[in-house]
């Protein structure tokens, strides 16, 4: 029998080593197990709520440490009294090339949700049950997709059944008149349903937290930590940070302009036939390229790491002057800081972005004012070498340098 099977083998070798290479491929192929057809325990359970970013309408968002945070009043810009709310309102999807997970275009499966941009709405409920006046801003995507991602994560795994005194143990207990007391997200989904998920403490780890959807019996600990992704007492958490649209990257940047106060001169940089020159009297000549492109992709990612003082500040000029205290202003201070850039690949097609800076903290945190009149803190370790382009940024070596720098 044998030795029928190997003269059947050696007749058909190139169907033998077809037929081998393919019972490779498919043991391969399973214990990569891409379609997660073999997860156990944890990782195979169902999630808390699945939902995707297409899935959700809006989420409110409600914590008592937001009305506890240092500063929440001026933070918010919201009346001192009643409880602060935040909702995310789900707005256009956005172009693939700004989702946080980059889909293959060229897998067999697309398994990568879309991703939107976002609303964000703070708004404090006043005492008498009246909403004050909301204050609207456009929400961080990365942070919302940061999320989304952790929620997938929360699984129905590990529980205990839901007592008073369990409900007390985990901080998953209502006041007196039956209001939750810890962090609850309530999910509008876009099929009209609605569902919320309560939050309970962290583990001792800081890894894992409590959950509980609806009115279930059930409290789950889910191997992620939501508190740390759902606004930590933050009230300005999901607020956008990025001071750079997404769609401007480091080579749409054709200039970077320095306008010092009190005749403290101009730096100029420009980018002519893809070459970066200084171009400030008594300065010119060749940038370092090296340096440059550090620059320019330091900027383009910008993101704020505050917003001190908040609306209060951002309006009163009181408000203002004693933010400031909190900043260095040497006499160069403040001065403007323009972005030239080309718009949608055409290179006719020119614009601009337009900060102040304020004032500087230590040597990389600065207090920045945007166009439309926004405060917030950057850090930033390479706008200290836009200040200074003699010794950071002209190439000294390179042709065509002014004799005033040899």
């Amino acid at each position: 029998m044998l030795v029928q099977i190997q003269e059947i083998l050696k007749k058909n070798i190139g169907v033998t080593l077809t037929v081998v290479n393919l019972l490779l491929a498919l043991v391969l192929f399973f214990q990569s197990n891409p379609l997660g057809l073999f997860a156990t325990g944890y990782a195979a359970a169902d999630p808390m709520i699945e939902v995707t970013q297409a899935d959700v309408q809006q989420i409110e968002i409600r914590d008592p440490d937001f009305n506890r945070v240092p500063g929440a009043t001026t933070t918010t810009g919201l009346p001192a009294a009643g409880e602060v709310v935040l909702t995310l309102v789900r707005q256009e999807q956005l172009p693939r090339s700004q989702w946080s997970q980059k889909p293959d275009e060229s897998a067999l499966f697309d398994r990568v949700a879309p991703e939107y941009s976002w609303k964000l709405k703070i708004r404090r409920a006043g005492s008498d049950n009246s909403e004050a006046p909301e204050r609207e801003f456009a929400a961080d995507a990365e942070r919302v997709a940061d999320l989304f991602k952790q929620l997938a994560e929360a699984r129905r795994h590990h529980y205990v059944p839901r007592t008073p005194e369990k409900d007390r143990d985990l901080q998953m207990s209502t006041d007196g008149v039956g209001r939750y007391e810890g962090l609850s997200l309530a999910f509008q989904l876009s099929d009209g349903s609605k569902h919320t998920l309560y939050v309970g403490r962290s583990s001792l780890r800081g890894n894992q937290s409590y959950l509980r959807l609806d009115d279930e019996k059930k409290i789950f600990l889910a191997e992620t930590n939501l508190r740390s992704v759902a606004g930590p007492g933050e009230p300005d958490y999901f607020r956008n940070r990025r001071l750079v649209p997404a769609a401007i990257n480091e080579a749409a940047v054709t200039g970077v302009h320095l306008e010092f106060s009190a005749n403290g001169g101009l730096v100029s940089l420009n980018k002519d036939g893809g070459v970066w020159r200084v171009q400030s009297p008594p300065l010119a000549g060749k940038v370092r390229e090296d340096q440059i492109e550090q620059i320019v992709a330091d900027i383009v990612d910008w993101k704020a790491v505050a917003f001190p003082g908040g609306a209060s500040a951002e309006s009163n000029e009181a408000a203002f002057r004693e933010l400031l205290k909190d900043y260095e202003t040497p006499p160069q201070f403040p001065f403007v800081l323009r972005v030239e850039y080309t718009s949608a690949g055409n290179l006719t097609d020119r614009a601009e972005l337009i900060f102040t800076v304020l004032g500087r903290k230590n040597f990389s945190n600065y207090l920045v004012r945007t166009s439309d009149g926004t405060l917030c803190e950057i850090s930033s370790v390479f706008l200290e070498d836009l200040m200074n382009p003699r010794e950071k940024l002209v190439d000294k070596s390179g042709s065509g340098v002014s004799p005033l720098l040899q």
